[in-house]
């Protein structure tokens, strides 16, 4: 199951237990999830929320995206991003795996240089996400 826009407290409360008890009843126990978010490696991480908030604000008039974020208790896509330096991404990514998504995609996005920054960053962690 891939998720998308869909936090922590919403993968631990209701995705995994949902995932685990459809896939033990059909047989499939080992399946897992992967959650993508949004991610920027920065310093300014009001800056990173507000060009994050401005650019996917279309996710907030979205059913589906909206029932998740409501989930969440968030606004909106910018309060589930992953933004902030190197060490507080991968310890949010951490928490998202302790969660119930064992694996992550991480979605870059801000102007070409981080970009770039936050592709070797989510590159540099392999196969531990």
């Amino acid at each position: 199951m891939t998720l998308w826009m869909t936090g922590p407290a919403t993968i631990e409360s209701h995705i995994a237990p949902g995932l685990r008890v459809g896939t033990e009843a059909v047989g499939h126990p080992d399946a897992r999830s992967i959650c993508s978010l949004l991610v920027l490696i920065t310093d300014d991480v009001d800056a990173g929320h507000a060009q994050a908030a401005k650019k996917f604000v279309h996710y907030n008039s979205l059913p589906t995206y909206c029932i998740m974020l409501d989930h969440e208790r968030v606004e909106g896509p910018a309060d589930v991003a992953l933004l902030g330096s190197e060490q507080e991404i991968e310890g949010r990514i951490l928490q998202i795996k302790d969660a119930g998504a064992p694996d992550f995609c991480g979605h870059p996005f801000g102007n070409n240089e981080q970009m770039t920054c936050t592709r070797i960053f989510l590159a540099g962690l392999g196969g531990e996400f």
